[in-house]
């Protein structure tokens, strides 16, 4: 029976957002695919499952290698079609469309794939040919670059589960290791405050943990985990430097709040390069046309690390921030300086994830540590909120609406490469 398939080009759609996020490799990684697929045309389950078995049964390279030698575009997806249908026993008009589809976004004009030919060597027929376009392209490569998009290597994997694994591992400890600083023995409202934040950070940060090892291939974990802990490296560091300079412990609870913020900043450190090192693997990060969307929330998120020079708080006739107090000299300015960067790093990083989801994602990481870190400058007893106290805030909150907007948002349909559907 005569089958339609993707009769509105969703599928084709997402296909082809995924080439052009990701490069060509995409179209070897099953995996990698199908989560792509997924999580873009989730109403679209068939097609989806369609293009994944052509991913996995080496279409790609089939296509390639024949268009080298000579056969026609559409000859060449009728080869393809027929072999990919008596490997996997799929219906033939499913495998015709499926490789037809592959062979659209790798460049080559070819016939409708959406109501595909009753058997799939049938030849074309040539008032259903779709014009060629204006500068034809004879590999992904080519198609790729004339769009402005950085080509990645083909050689290059997926994250893996054990990557994975580690980042959920090490971004768990982190979380918990934070709940050290109670240690510290403050009482009354800096206690409150204390447990408030630390709280934020560790519910966040076992969140993370699990998304990432439950999704190791889908990118958003990777994202969540590095929006968290590449700006958790900052307070880290400051607990730290704190914690070496606290005099009123015991020695036993000292030296045990010393280990805990060190053992606090290895965990945050390796969770955030193992987190960037999963985007990067997963070709998660590539230049592309940045919606509005997202410079806002970029914008607002770098502005939020900026506005922390401005004093946030007041007391006695002083004013803090993290460039402006008593306690502020010396090797404390670096860190300043550090805490603007990798405050500032994800929201910017954001600028080069063209996937909405895995953006969301590491912008929710980034959103919880922005939560906690505004928690720790609440004024208690005679201190006084400072301007900066409120800018950070309406910044935080810029990022949170871009944050929905992005997560409300799907990207738009884009023309095929063969030409007009």
């Amino acid at each position: 029976m005569q089958q339609s398939w993707d009769p509105r080009g969703e599928a084709g759609a997402a296909l082809r957002r995924a080439v052009e996020g990701f490069g060509s490799q995409v179209l070897g990684s099953a995996d990698m695919l199908s989560g792509l697929l997924e999580d873009d045309v989730p109403h679209l389950p068939r097609e989806v499952a369609l293009l994944t078995a052509a991913a996995r049964s080496g279409t790609s390279a089939r296509l390639a290698e024949r268009v080298r030698q000579g056969i026609s575009p559409d000859q060449a997806v009728s080869m393809a079609a027929a072999d990919m249908a008596t490997r996997t026993a799929m219906d033939a008009s499913g495998a015709q469309w499926a490789v037809g589809e592959f062979a659209r976004v790798l460049g080559h004009p070819i016939q409708v794939a959406t109501s595909p030919a009753p058997t799939p060597l049938a030849e074309p027929e040539a008032s259903t040919l779709l014009p060629p376009p204006p500068v034809p392209a004879t590999n992904t490569a080519a198609v790729l670059a004339e769009r402005d998009l950085t080509v990645i290597a083909d050689g290059a994997a997926p994250p893996s589960r054990g990557l994975a694994g580690t980042a959920a591992v090490a971004t768990g400890l982190a979380g918990a290791l934070s709940l050290f600083w109670l240690l510290a023995d403050f009482t009354g409202a800096f206690e409150v405050i204390t447990v408030l934040q630390n709280i934020v950070l560790l519910v966040a940060s076992v969140a993370a943990a699990i998304w990432v090892a439950g999704k190791a291939r889908r990118g958003g974990g990777f994202a969540a985990v590095f929006g968290i802990t590449a700006a958790g490296i900052s307070g880290a560091i400051y607990y730290v430097a704190f914690a070496a300079e606290i005099s009123f412990l015991s020695s036993g609870r000292d030296r045990a709040l010393e280990v805990a913020m060190g053992l606090l900043l290895a965990a945050t450190a390796i969770a955030a390069c193992l987190a960037l090192t999963g985007l990067a693997r997963g070709h998660y990060l590539a230049r592309h046309k940045v919606r509005a969307a997202a410079r806002v929330t970029a914008l607002a998120g770098g502005g939020f690390a900026l506005a922390n020079i401005i004093p946030q708080q007041s007391y006695g006739g002083s004013s803090y921030s993290i460039f402006i107090g008593s306690g502020i000299h010396g090797w404390w300015i670096l860190w300043a300086i550090m805490f603007l960067v990798l405050v500032a790093l994800p929201p910017l990083l954001g600028l080069f994830i063209p996937r909405p989801d895995v953006l969301r994602a590491m912008l929710l990481g980034w959103l919880a540590f922005g939560l906690s870190w505004q928690i720790s400058w609440i004024p208690v007893h005679n201190e006084r909120a400072a301007p900066g106290l409120y800018v950070t805030s309406i910044l935080w909150l810029i990022v949170l609406v871009g944050t929905i907007v992005i997560a409300a948002g799907r990207p738009a349909a884009q023309p095929a490469v063969a030409g007009p559907s």
